[in-house]
């Protein structure tokens, strides 16, 4: 993209309920009804929210907001069901740096309409928008600190929070407010700790979302003969994972080619997080995949709020995962889940890079 050329931010973007479009001269009325239906909660978090705006207000700024969607200066939008079409939520894309590029996304969703993962949803298209057709090196999601639905629209949508602003500004009722800032950034090469060289294989391990464009190859990965006792299909864990909240879901790649995959229980109000099934496919194990993903998940765990301990639990046999969590730093609990033996990682220890640094002549288990 040359300097100066309008960004190619596309006129609707589709998730599998929702359609994002920007907005349009005549919506003020629609939007004036959804500000007025979720006042208390905006007027409680929105700085613009301070107070109840007329219908004429309302719609000379949906015309402001939809020229500066068309100068491609800013990109509001306006999340609505697909088959309804029923106004959800509203949000924006907002320019904040284009030398970096660097993005920040806003969103409120209308009362009525809140705990149904629209704006999650919503978030992770707009990310992806940003990442992939903007270029954009870091998306940005900032809230309230006391607003934990916000912070878990950007923690479910895969954002890391990065720090905690104290006394950041004033909030709408005058009270000091401490701001969240989470971020996104695309995949980059991995540090020397994340490249894997083992048995003459040299590939950077990162853990990506899993989408569209990789879940047929996901679901095609298979174990070695007899591994399927300690280890659901992947099409079976993706399912399981799309109706269990809290899960966070990632491919394991090896360069670019998919070998795993991991899920974690994620739910930030708990002071543990848990890795409740990883897999890595038969003929990815042995190169050490397995060990650096688990490094991977625990570097992003110490990031999580409440953060003090991650778990991790196997199905008993022989053959069993213990051995491969142990080297790494894992212990046993004594305690048992669902049946099975639970083990545990302190988080206020050493880094597992500093693990990873210990020397080893034993190969890694890495059947998981």
């Amino acid at each position: 993209m040359k300097p100066g050329e309008p960004l190619p931010f596309p006129n609707v973007i589709e998730t599998e309920r929702l359609l994002l479009r920007p907005p349009q001269p005549g919506e003020g009325a629609e939007v004036n009804v959804a500000i007025r239906e979720t006042y208390d909660d905006l007027h409680r978090w929105m700085e613009w929210a301070d107070h109840l705006p007329g219908v004429e207000e309302t719609e000379a700024f949906c015309r402001s907001a939809s020229d500066k969607f068309q100068d491609r200066t800013d990109f509001p939008l306006r999340v609505r069901l697909k088959e309804e079409g029923t106004l959800v939520a509203v949000m924006g894309l907002h320019p904040r740096d284009g030398e970096v590029p660097k993005y920040e996304i806003g969103y409120w969703c209308r009362a009525g309409f809140q705990g149904k993962g629209y704006v999650t949803e919503a978030v992770k298209a707009v990310t992806r928008v940003a990442l992939e057709t903007l270029g954009a090196n870091r998306v940005e999601i900032h809230c309230d600190a006391r607003n934990l639905r916000s912070r878990r629209v950007a923690e479910r949508a895969g954002f890391r929070l990065e720090g905690e602003l104290k006394n950041h500004m004033r909030a709408p009722n005058g009270r000091l407010r401490d701001t969240c800032v989470y971020a996104m950034t695309p995949p980059v090469p991995d540090p020397p700790s994340v490249v894997v060289e083992a048995a003459g294989y040299l590939h950077a391990v990162t853990l990506r979302e899993v989408s569209g464009r990789n879940v047929r190859a996901l679901c095609d990965l298979s174990l070695k003969p007899g591994q399927e006792r300690f280890v659901a299909p992947n099409a079976l864990s993706l399912a399981e994972a799309h109706y269990m909240p809290n899960t966070w879901v990632r491919a394991v790649y090896a360069g670019e080619t998919p070998v795993g995959l991991v899920l974690l229980d994620d739910d930030p109000e708990e002071p543990y997080y848990s890795i409740w099934r990883m897999m890595i496919a038969a003929d990815h194990q042995g190169k050490g995949y397995g060990r650096k993903a688990v490094a991977q998940i625990i570097e992003y765990v110490r990031g999580r709020p409440n953060a003090t301990e991650l778990l991790a639990s196997y199905n008993q046999g022989e053959g069993n995962p213990a051995p491969f969590y142990r080297k790494l730093g894992f212990v046993e609990t004594g305690e048992m889940d669902h049946g099975q033996p639970v083990m545990r990682f302190s988080l206020q220890g050493q880094s597992q890079e500093q693990k990873d640094d210990r020397p080893s002549d034993v190969r890694d288990p890495d059947s998981w």
